[in-house]
């Protein structure tokens, strides 16, 4: 009996920030036993930052990424970094995660999904708490396209909020009322937030423990954003 073939998968990075950094750590670690285990290859060939981008054709290995984004970088471009995620030979997904907290980059989500047949996943809350509009019409083309839009670290520091409301959801329970802190970073504030320590230090402490965005006052100032997020899914 033949051994099964790797199912292979190709992987652009938006953002080198905190996030991208601590998420190409972790799969350079974790790559191997996607391969053995799950019979996952995934191979990250597009790394970019706000000022420049890596393109490779062959997989960027662990931290190379670093030294050959300086080396190598070229301006950045990100629908130029989509399309060459996406014609890949011989891949059976290409995958789109943008680990920015930009404005400008879910804009290009729809096009990233229907014209170029990418995947995308995002802890980035700009499109689900943004205009109704333009996430409804994200999700209609989800349906008609077959692509995910996955974004399960939006809201509640990473837990599985969202996948546990939309299992609720489709096996059949009918969603009341929803009450919590879905921040972490104004749970982290709330828990710390003690007489003697200025606000400004819990801040501080926060966002050093990588619970913020990139710019704490999007927290401070949309709080919104996550409970908008989790009902919208």
């Amino acid at each position: 009996m033949a051994a099964k073939q790797p199912l292979v998968v190709s992987l652009g990075v938006l953002g080198c920030g905190l996030i991208g950094k601590a998420l190409l750590g972790q799969l350079a670690k974790q790559t191997p036993f996607l391969l053995e285990q799950l019979k996952v290859d995934v191979r990250v060939v597009a790394v970019s930052n706000s000022r420049q981008m890596l393109l490779s054709n062959t997989p960027v290995q662990g931290t190379a990424w670093r030294e050959a984004l300086a080396a190598e970088g070229q301006p950045a471009n990100p629908d130029a970094l989509a399309q060459h995620v996406a014609s890949q030979p011989g891949v059976a997904a290409g995958v789109l995660l943008d680990c920015t907290a930009s404005d400008t980059l879910p804009q290009h989500y729809a096009k990233w999904m229907g014209q170029y047949g990418l995947h995308v996943i995002t802890p980035n809350k700009k499109l689900g708490a943004g205009p109704l509009q333009r996430y409804q019409q994200l999700r209609q083309l989800q349906k008609e396209t077959g692509k995910h839009f996955m974004y399960e670290a939006t809201v509640g520091a990473g837990l599985p909020i969202i996948s546990t409301l939309k299992n609720l959801i489709e096996t059949g329970d009918r969603v009341i009322s929803i009450e919590g802190i879905l921040s972490g970073t104004l749970s982290f504030i709330f828990n710390t937030f003690k007489p003697g320590i200025p606000f400004s230090e819990v801040v501080k402490q926060a966002k050093d423990q990588g619970y913020t965005e990139p710019d704490p006052r999007d927290d401070l100032s949309g709080v919104a954003r996550d409970p908008s997020f989790t009902a919208r899914s």
